[in-house]
C-alpha cells in the first residue's frame, strides 16, 4: 500500500478519504514558502551587533526594520523585540522603549504576553528616574495583561517592580515609603513567586521588602517571619541553576545568605555572603553588578549597618 502511495506522489492524485467522500471539495493550495534571507540576514546583524555590545549599530538596525516596506509583520516585530533585548541588556532603555512602543501601542487586545511584559519592563526602568507617569502606565498595562491572560510569575515580578521602584525613590530621598506601596510591592512579588515558585527573582524580593519593612519600616515580627519563612524557599530555586554559571542565581544565593545574618544574626552568615558575591562578580555582566548594587544600596539607605553592606558594595 505505501509503495502505490509513493508511486502516485509524480501524478499528484488525491488520496484524502475527505476528499474522496466530498467529490465536490476544492484541494488545499498552500503557498509557497516566504524567502526569509531579509529577515534571516537582519537577525544576524543583530545577534552580532549585541555579542560586540554595539548600541549605535543595534538603533539604526532597529530603525530599518521599522521602516522595511519587506518584512512581513510578523518577522518585523519578533525582529524589533531581539534588538530591543539586546538594547535593555546595554541599558539602552530610551532607544529599546522607542523601537518597542509602537507595536506595543498596536497590539490593543494585549494578545502578545511577552511584548507587553517587554514593553512595561522598559517603562518600569525608565520611570525609575522619577518619571510617575511612567510608572503609572507600566501598571495599569501590567494588571490589564493580568486579566487578559491570568497571574503569570513574570507579570506579578513585574508589578511588584514598578512599586518596588517607588519604594527606591522615597528611600533614596531620605524617607520612608508609602505604606500603601509597600504593600502592593510585596503582595505582587508574593504572588509571582506563588505562580512559579521555580523563579528566585519574585521571591527574593519579598524577602528584602519584608525584612525590610519589618525591621526598619514598622511592619514588626511578622515581616520578619515572613522573610524567614520564604528565604529557603528562594534559595532552593535559586541553587538549582548556580552551579550552571548562572550569575543571577549566585547574585540571589549571596543575597540569601546576607538576609539570613541581618535576620538571625548568623556567625558565619556574612563571611559566606562576601564569598558569594565575589564569585558571582567575577562572571556577572555590568547588568547584573548594577542590579545587585541597587539592592545593597536600597538596604543601606532604609537603615541596614553600612560597615556589613559597604564592603558588599565594593566586590561589585
Amino acid at each position: 500500500m505505501l509503495q502505490g502511495v509513493l508511486r502516485a506522489i509524480p501524478e499528484q492524485r488525491v488520496d484524502s478519504p475527505v476528499f474522496a467522500s466530498v467529490g465536490a471539495l476544492a484541494e488545499v493550495e498552500l503557498p509557497d514558502a516566504p524567502d526569509a534571507s531579509g529577515s534571516g540576514a537582519m537577525l544576524e546583524a543583530i545577534t552580532r551587533a549585541g555579542d560586540l555590545r554595539d548600541a549605535g549599530e543595534l538603533r539604526a538596525l532597529g530603525t530599518r526594520i521599522s521602516e522595511s516596506d519587506t518584512l512581513t509583520a510578523t518577522a518585523r516585530s519578533a525582529l524589533l523585540e531581539q534588538a530591543v533585548a539586546h538594547l535593555i541588556e546595554l541599558d539602552g532603555y530610551e532607544d529599546a522603549l522607542a523601537l518597542l512602543e509602537p507595536l506595543a501601542l498596536a497590539d490593543r487586545a494585549l494578545d502578545s504576553l511577552r511584548l507587553q511584559e517587554q514593553y512595561a519592563h522598559i517603562l518600569i526602568r525608565t520611570g525609575e528616574r522619577h518619571d510617575d507617569e511612567r510608572l503609572a502606565t507600566a501598571e495599569h498595562r501590567l494588571e490589564a495583561l493580568r486579566r487578559r491572560h491570568g497571574d503569570d510569575g513574570e507579570t506579578l515580578g513585574l508589578l511588584g517592580s514598578a512599586a518596588k521602584a517607588r519604594v527606591e525613590i522615597a528611600v533614596a530621598a531620605g524617607g520612608a515609603p508609602a505604606p500603601a506601596v509597600l504593600d502592593r510591592a510585596i503582595g505582587a512579588y508574593r504572588r509571582g513567586l506563588e505562580a512559579d515558585p521555580g523563579d528566585p527573582y519574585p521571591g527574593i524580593n519579598a524577602v528584602a521588602l519584608s525584612r525590610l519593612r519589618g525591621q526598619h519600616w514598622g511592619g514588626g515580627e511578622r515581616d520578619i517571619a515572613t522573610a524567614r519563612e520564604l528565604l529557603p524557599v528562594v534559595r532552593f530555586a535559586a541553587g538549582r541553576t548556580a552551579d550552571d554559571g548562572d550569575a543571577w542565581a549566585r547574585l540571589t544565593l549571596a543575597e540569601c545568605a546576607l538576609h539570613s545574618t541581618l535576620l538571625d544574626g548568623e556567625p558565619t552568615g556574612l563571611a559566606e555572603a562576601s564569598a558569594m558575591y565575589g564569585r558571582a562578580a567575577d562572571i556577572a555582566e555590568p547588568r547584573q553588578r548594577r542590579s545587585a548594587r541597587r539592592q545593597l544600596r536600597l538596604m543601606r539607605d532604609a537603615g541596614d549597618p553600612p560597615a556589613l553592606l559597604d564592603p558588599l558594595l565594593e566586590l561589585l
